[in-house]
């Protein structure tokens, strides 16, 4: 049985092989902030209660920590029995015996954090705040240590100390000298920081505590003798409540938490909140704890393991069911994960992904390293580990969808499969049901090229996904006009691009993706040590480049000018933007700097940009701004399009809008032999309107609404058209969706004839049963089609109306 009360040294120890208390496997990374840490430990030598722990009891004697697993991380860390005072640490907390009260904060005891994001520690106040670019710069020189070394190959955190500290010794020695007597407990730091000196950089060439670091270790003696009495409570929860809480709450177990669900979920409203997805892995680690290890030892390298331990969850459940549906498991709940433990034959599937026998590497990790290969990594020109860890993050359904053709070993070129995976992930509008769609054309007609081209085009007609353009007609979409009112929503025929301009111009993830993309070799280079799987190094300050403006915001934000408000369209695009090492851009701030640019040109698409601190008074200027802008996001949305271009290459030959090309061209050929004029249009929208447009690109067939028009009216002005128009639906089984009327020519200007055409409406509405009178602004008159119609139906018909309106 284990106590209620245990003091400081035996909690750090619960993470050892032989504790009695379990940790979760949550693996936050330092999810607590270094402050939070920081400010622990300083509660704790000031003798100030930090709360207790709440353990639950398992079947073999042992507890599972429930509550309390970032109090017991920073304990641990300052003891330092977490992975140790060896190469590979992810911190290390420090004691500043030298460092006296300072402005703007509480601290009595001045403990400093180190971490891998910020090697040089932080600033000397409550919130820990982030040191400056010239600091950051001065604290590598003195360590000895460039900017490339540390990003490219990481640090080791010895070989660091905190710059704004003034005599800092490692944390853990002072913890673990002896406190029977002040002597002793000088004596035993001094010991330690000199058989240790090899260790750490800033203990180099030491010899013996000097009189001043005695005094002052004998002013903290009685703090840290305080800590061998300090005691630190827990509540249990018994293996007896954990078993019979179903049974004694008389509710079905099918609809019921168990107590641990229970508590942990209630304990997730106080504290540092866990997510939804740490929380379904505290559920993953209590009933599949076969797959705790591997799935933690795989995802450090990826994601996540919550994330990694549903995906695999949800492959194994779709594997069951693929017969009798045809999309991908939705992500699960505790009570479903609990349920998936039930069943024998699902957990021996996702046992045998985990599966390591003689030394080699499971099925799961082999099945992410192909991945990987997939898209180049590590290659110096594949890409970047952060862009393949935001996309197992930020689309699940996608990644889930390429864990799915490893496991079924589709033969699928790498190119076309990475080029899939990047147009869905950055252009998708609906992620699940384009994925749900590619899974389900693929089980009924099976895993090819044409087959999932064709899904994908029909979920670009459906509008679950933006439709494509090459770098080149992007640069075509519009002249750029000086003027102080014209905008890139006000370009003539916008409402056919606006859409896809939108994704890839403005500041969004998705276009920061595309821009890292593009600068994938610089990235690769100078970043290789980031670790994207940390999520706390995923933190704006915590990640080692920003993402300059290359004209500076304050040149346009923080000005007046006649053409501001011009300029400020495109100061945020992308074409202006650029990830460049933090300390850079830091230093650069509002400057026109740009020599590093220079310097990596070609790596970063980078043109000289000839423009003054003043642009928004100058028309010229102002021109010159946005045409530079342009030019750049068009070249690097053409590294992104290269490389979509083993998917967009694929000719689909299946699905919904093949089916529809079909009949328009069936319906085509006929009209031709008959000697008539006819053209195909597509509706375009910019969010705010909706008109027709010439199709002209292959592309265009996958729109949702496709309409063959033959010119009509010659007695009424010759602005109408009779149209065959048709959508694509989702609850359709293939082609059964047409309109056919009368409608206003497209660009046609001010109906001058209005009455005319309504009188002879009127006169002929008896022949055409079925049909609507229409005063809206897309028909005049309108007949509704959901009946399987051939071309041959759809070329009389249109003949029909024609006759009567030529």
């Amino acid at each position: 049985m284990l106590e209620h009360a245990c003091s400081l040294e035996t909690i750090s120890r619960w993470a050892s092989i032989d504790s009695k208390v379990r940790i979760p496997a949550f693996q936050r990374g330092l999810v607590w902030k270094p402050r939070q840490v920081e400010l622990l430990w300083d509660s704790i030598l000031r003798g100030f209660p930090i709360g207790s722990f709440v353990l639950s009891e398992e079947a073999d004697g042992c507890y599972y920590l429930m509550d309390g697993q970032q109090r017991f991380n920073a304990i641990a860390l300052g003891y330092d029995t977490l992975s140790g005072a060896k190469e590979g640490s992810d911190a290390v907390l420090w004691m500043d015996i030298a460092l006296d009260a300072a402005d703007r904060n509480t601290r009595k005891f001045w403990i400093k954090a180190t971490t891998l994001a910020h090697p040089w520690g932080y600033g000397n106040d409550d919130e820990c705040s982030t040191l400056s670019a010239s600091q950051r710069r001065e604290a590598l020189e003195k360590y000895g240590i460039s900017e490339d070394e540390l990003y490219a190959k990481g640090v080791d955190l010895r070989k660091t100390y905190p710059f704004c500290a003034k005599r800092p010794f490692p944390l853990h020695y002072l913890l673990h000298a002896p406190v029977d007597t002040e002597e002793g407990f000088v004596e035993s730091i001094g010991n330690s920081l000199r058989e240790n000196k090899e260790s750490y950089a800033c203990l180099r060439g030491f010899d013996r505590l000097s009189p001043e670091d005695c005094s002052r270790l004998r002013a903290l003696y009685p703090a840290f003798r305080q800590l061998k009495d300090c005691r630190v409570t827990f509540s249990s929860l018994s293996k007896n409540v954990v078993d019979g809480e179903l049974k004694d709450a008389g509710v079905p177990e099918a609809s019921s938490m168990t107590a641990l669900e229970v508590l942990f979920t209630r304990l997730n409203t106080q504290g540092t909140r866990i997510s939804q997805d740490d929380l379904r892995y505290s559920a993953i680690k209590a009933y599949w704890p076969e797959i705790k290890e591997e799935n933690d030892r795989v995802a450090a390298c990826y994601m996540s393991p919550s994330k990694l331990a549903m995906l695999v969850f949800r492959l194994a459940k779709s594997v069951e069911e693929k017969n009798d549906k045809l999309g991908f498991q939705a992500e699960m709940d505790i009570w479903h994960i609990r349920r998936l433990a039930q069943d024998p034959e699902l957990k021996a599937r996702v046992l045998r992904m985990y599966e390591t026998r003689n030394g080699d590497e499971s099925l799961l990790a082999s099945m992410l390293r192909q991945i990987d290969a997939w898209f180049g990594i590590p290659a110096p020109d594949g890409m970047p580990r952060v862009l393949r860890t935001g996309m197992a993050t930020h689309s699940p359904d996608l990644y889930l969808l390429l864990m799915w053709m490893v496991y079924s070993k589709v033969d699928l070129k790498p190119g076309f499969i990475s080029g899939l995976a990047l147009y869905l992930h950055w252009f998708a509008k609906d992620m699940r049901k384009i994925v749900n769609l590619v899974y389900g054309r693929c089980l009924q007609q099976g895993f090819t090229e044409g087959v999932i081209r064709g899904a994908v085009a029909d979920a670009v007609s459906l509008d679950y996904l933006i439709g494509l353009y090459s770098a080149a007609e992007m640069k075509r979409f519009f002249e750029i006009k000086v003027s102080r009112d014209w905008r890139v929503g006000k370009a003539e025929e916008h409402s056919r691009w606006y859409a896809f301009y939108e994704r890839v111009a403005w500041q969004n993830r998705a276009t920061r993706e595309m821009l890292i993309y593009a600068q994938r070799k610089y990235i690769n280079k100078h970043f290789m040590a980031y670790d994207p799987a940390r999520r706390d190094l995923w933190a704006e300050q915590n990640r080692p480049w920003d993402f300059d403006h290359i004209v500076p915001q304050n040149w346009v934000s923080g000005q007046r000018g006649e053409y501001r408000e011009y300029c400020k369209v495109w100061l945020n695009n992308i074409g202006n933007i650029a990830a460049i090492p933090f300390s850079v851009n830091r230093e650069k701030s509002d400057k026109g700097d740009w020599e590093f640019y220079r310097q990596n040109a070609e790596d970063l698409f980078f043109e000289e940009v000839p423009v003054r601190p003043d642009l928004t008074f100058s028309q010229a200027e102002a021109g010159i701004f946005a045409e530079k802008t342009h030019e750049r996001c068009c070249r690097i949305y053409g590294e992104c399009y290269d490389a979509m271009l083993g998917f967009l290459n694929a000719v689909p030959d299946s699905g919904k809008v093949v089916s529809r090309k079909g009949i328009c061209q069936d319906v085509q050929k006929a009209l031709k032999e008959k000697g008539r004029d006819f053209r195909f249009y597509f509706v375009g929208s910019d969010g705010r309107e909706e008109r027709d447009y010439a199709l002209i690109q292959e592309e265009d067939w996958s729109r949702t609404w496709i309409s063959v028009a033959m010119p009509v009216g010659g007695k009424y002005d010759g602005k109408y058209m009779v149209s065959f128009t048709t959508s694509l639906r989702e609850e359709d089984d293939g082609l059964a969706y047409y309109e056919l009327g009368l409608r206003r020519f497209p660009g046609a200007g001010a109906w001058k004839s209005k009455d005319a055409v309504r009188t002879k409406l009127e006169e002929v509405k008896d022949k055409f049963p079925g049909y609507e009178m229409d005063e809206g602004s897309w028909w005049l008159m309108c007949r509704i089609r959901t009946e399987k119609l051939q071309a041959a139906d759809i070329v009389c018909e249109l003949e029909k109306l024609a006759e009567v309106f030529g």
